[in-house]
């Protein structure tokens, strides 16, 4: 790529390029699977889904291709195609492929947590990102819920401590995931109340008390969810103020990294809960809410940390 007179590439951390060309392998991976599982499939919708699939992967490429082509990265070739490929379709059958498909959409929905956790520099690729991880988590979403009309899916044991009459039902891991993510949240809360007292910076305490309204919430909407199936719950920290004598003991800047580190955590869980729920439609919806909300508010904490120097640098792939 040949950059205009006087123009100079967007800034982009090591991280970030490594992400870009990462989802841009996995596009054309997963294309090449759909294009070749195509051969052997015989199921007239199952085909029109496949297809629907591929498109929609070789479409996020070019976009990821066009975003490595702004920054002179390498950039990865598509699949080798198989078009005119005559399969046997007893060969494979139609929900052995679908069970193939199923694993590169968990594959990619971890793949974007992590992704996300690790952007730091540029606000245009965070937004890229979230543009891509919300068509991920969709996509995984509607493809489950089309397996199970399907009847193509395994589902997990169903927790069978639930209370009676309840028409909705949870499989033993959804109910694990519902009560770890309280227990998370009694700890970030926790965490949270301590260091609002103890930092003198007024505006990073108002950000950690915004924070915490918004963890309180959460926790009573998934203690709610306990309680309707018939949970036991965690056991909650102290909600007492501390009182902290030596208000500077500790770093604003470590207290941020803590939190911000708690965050990208929560975020890596909410994915858990979106590739794991299989039984329970209504709670894998409830996760992508978390997860949305909590990208948000990650994109937000960066950009407060960059304003007081307190978001660690990463090694950038071109110094000025």
């Amino acid at each position: 790529m040949i950059l205009g007179l006087g123009q100079k590439p967007q800034k982009l951390d090591v991280s970030e390029a490594y992400i870009l060309w990462r989802l841009l392998a996995n596009r054309h991976l997963f294309a090449g699977h759909v294009q070749h599982l195509k051969s052997f499939t015989h199921d007239k919708d199952f085909l029109t889904v496949l297809d629907k699939f591929l498109n929609d992967w070789v479409k996020e490429a070019r976009l990821l291709e066009a975003e490595l082509e702004k920054h002179s990265l390498k950039g990865i070739p598509p699949a080798a195609p198989s078009q005119g490929v005559q399969g046997n379709s007893g060969l494979v059958a139609d929900r052995e492929s679908a069970d193939v498909v199923f694993a590169l959409m968990r594959l990619d929905v971890s793949r974007f947590m992590v992704a996300y956790r690790n952007t730091f520099v540029s606000d245009s690729i965070r937004k890229l990102l979230f543009d891509l991880l919300r068509k991920s988590v969709d996509r995984i979403d509607a493809f489950i819920k089309y397996l199970k009309l399907k009847n193509w899916i395994q589902y997990p044991p169903v927790y069978p401590h639930a209370k009676a009459g309840l028409k909705d039902k949870i499989a033993v891991n959804e109910a694990f995931l519902i009560w770890d993510h309280l227990a998370f949240r009694y700890s970030s809360i926790r965490k949270t109340q301590v260091y609002a007292e103890m930092t003198a910076e007024p505006d990073f305490r108002a950000l950690l008390q915004a924070g915490m309204g918004i963890l309180k919430k959460q926790a009573e909407e998934l203690e709610h969810k306990l309680v309707h199936f018939g949970i036991v719950a965690p056991q909650p920290f102290s909600s007492v103020r501390p009182v902290i004598q030596a208000v500077e003991a500790v770093e604003d800047e470590f207290m941020f990294s803590d939190i911000l580190r708690g965050m990208q955590d929560a975020l890596a869980l909410h994915g858990t809960g979106i590739e794991d729920v299989i039984l329970n439609d209504d709670l894998r919806q409830y996760f992508i809410s978390l997860t949305l909300q909590e990208i948000s508010l990650i994109d937000k904490m960066i950009k407060f940390g960059r304003l007081r120097g307190w978001v660690n640098l990463v090694p950038m792939l071109a110094v000025d």
